[in-house]
């Protein structure tokens, strides 16, 4: 795969998940919808994970790829917890695993700041 190849894949994949992230959770109380919204971004969250999983990237890029890919899948799972826990009622799980989410983004954005440290245009994954 070429770098720009990669790149636009790398840029329609961060924005398709903005717009995804964007839309979730707010300040809301209704639990229900929270699970609901969950589940829907845990799918999004998955696929693209597993999109980033099967691309052939540029070599200087592919073990950035991976733990970008990682990452994604680890935010699945954690999303996973918050319908889980939304579907309990328990508030303070919630918060557990949103503090959880923020300390898992560690390992992606320091590989997407590599990849820009490499000159590559990351899209919606650089910040």
């Amino acid at each position: 795969m070429s770098k720009s190849a990669y790149e636009q894949k790398l840029q329609a994949e961060g924005a398709e998940l903005k717009t995804a992230l964007s839309g979730f959770g707010g300040r809301t109380n209704d639990l229900s919808a929270l699970a609901t919204q969950a589940d829907v971004l845990r799918t999004k969250l998955d696929k693209s994970g597993d999109d980033l999983d099967a691309l052939e990237p540029p070599k200087d890029a592919a073990g950035d790829n991976a733990k970008i890919a990682s990452t994604l899948h680890s935010f699945a799972d954690i999303v996973g917890r918050i319908a889980v826990a939304a579907r309990a009622g328990d508030r303070a799980k919630i918060q557990q695993q949103i503090t959880e989410f923020r300390l898992a983004s560690v390992q992606g954005a320091a590989a997407a700041q590599d990849l820009q440290a490499k000159d590559y245009d990351v899209g919606a994954f650089g910040g």
